[in-house]
């Protein structure tokens, strides 16, 4: 699996518990504490708890102070809180101090905390990751480029000087084929195009080594100078290529 589409997978994993807790809280409000019930009934409070609630435009104050005018009735506070429990708390809610957080906003602090540290340690996690993988592949990169040059060299010296024990045509397309399959593993660690230079420069030497030897040893000698120089590039492209994945990665930096 892709490897954006993973993390943006767990990213939204940790989204969706984040809704389903903070639906959970927003769905649980405070409906107001037997201290907040004493206060707003106390006397001294209980005219401020009318003048409260008219003003928000719930009920209307009756002619004795600290009385509810219901249905041409006067009311007490105590049973206005009865009838009209919702009003209550919300003419309340007006006239109480603001004390300690509640038990609720507490908890949706706390939540949100754990929340912002899981989607930071998988933010961490994932980068640390990425980053190891790009470390690895840049190492495995330049060993296969310079085991390549080594066998090229080596099969020079064969095709030149008539040595014995050489590596053989269809052992150095091998690690053609390997250099290719790392050079394409390091593009998709870093951005398209990346490796264009490698792939080019394996494409020159693989034609340069599979293709027809010319019978002169003048020519022979020339041809292997060739294919050396063409391994040689093979190599400063790929390191140029390692190295860009040992460089710090940022998404959308293109690195």
């Amino acid at each position: 699996m892709n490897e954006h589409v993973g993390v943006g997978a767990r990213g939204s994993a940790v989204v969706a518990v984040a809704v389903l807790v903070l639906s959970g809280c927003a769905g649980s409000p405070d409906p107001g504490t037997d201290e907040d019930v004493a206060f707003c009934l106390s006397r001294p409070q209980r005219q401020k708890l009318v003048d409260a609630a008219e003003a928000l435009g719930i009920a209307r104050a009756g002619a004795t102070p600290g009385t509810f005018l219901v249905e041409g009735a006067e009311v007490p506070a105590a049973t206005w809180r009865t009838d009209e429990p919702e009003r209550f708390e919300r003419a309340c809610a007006a006239i109480r101090p603001d004390g300690p957080a509640s038990e609720w906003t507490t908890g949706l602090i706390a939540t949100v905390n754990v929340l912002v540290g899981a989607v930071l340690a998988l933010g961490t996690s994932w980068l640390t990751a990425r980053s190891t993988r790009r470390r690895q592949a840049g190492d495995a990169l330049r060993a296969a480029a310079g085991r390549f040059v080594r066998s090229v060299e080596a099969f020079v010296l064969v095709r030149t000087k008539g040595t014995a024990d050489g590596p053989t045509v269809a052992s150095l397309l091998d690690q053609v084929g390997e250099l290719d399959a790392a050079a394409w593993h390091a593009e998709a660690l870093r951005r398209p195009g990346a490796a264009a230079d490698t792939l080019l420069a394996l494409d020159a030497v693989s034609a340069a080594i599979a293709g027809p030897w010319p019978d002169d040893r003048d020519d022979v000698t020339a041809h292997s100078r060739e294919i050396a120089a063409a391994a040689d590039r093979v190599r400063t492209t790929a390191t140029a290529l390692a190295a860009g994945l040992d460089r710090t990665w940022r998404p959308g930096g293109g690195a």
